[in-house]
């Protein structure tokens, strides 16, 4: 299994990654918790990893991703087979300004 999410469930960034990976089917993948309330994402072993404490962040095979937005579109575009409308072809350049922009 190269996907691993670091997360917590309840947060909305990290609602958001889950929501885009079951959209595009991918249940292959292993969910990290991190308590925020623990304060777990100050933990040295997780600052290794991202360096500001942030949720989420999705270790792919080692490269990382931070920001829910950032790794959205990088699931999106890893798996084109699967992206059945979440996120518009790159070839297509005014519907992919509208999609960043809102």
């Amino acid at each position: 299994m190269a996907l691993k999410l670091y997360g917590m469930r309840e947060a909305t960034c990290t609602q958001r990654v889950l929501t885009t990976l079951a959209e595009l089917g991918i249940t292959d993948f292993e969910f990290i918790k991190i308590n925020l309330f623990e304060k777990e994402q100050k933990n040295p072993s997780y600052l290794a990893l991202q360096p500001w404490g942030k949720l989420p962040l999705l270790d792919d095979d080692g490269y990382l991703v931070y920001e829910s937005r950032a790794i959205c579109k990088y699931l999106a575009l890893k798996y084109p087979e699967k992206n059945k409308g979440l996120m518009p072809s790159l070839d297509n350049l005014k519907a992919y300004g509208l999609f960043e922009q809102r």
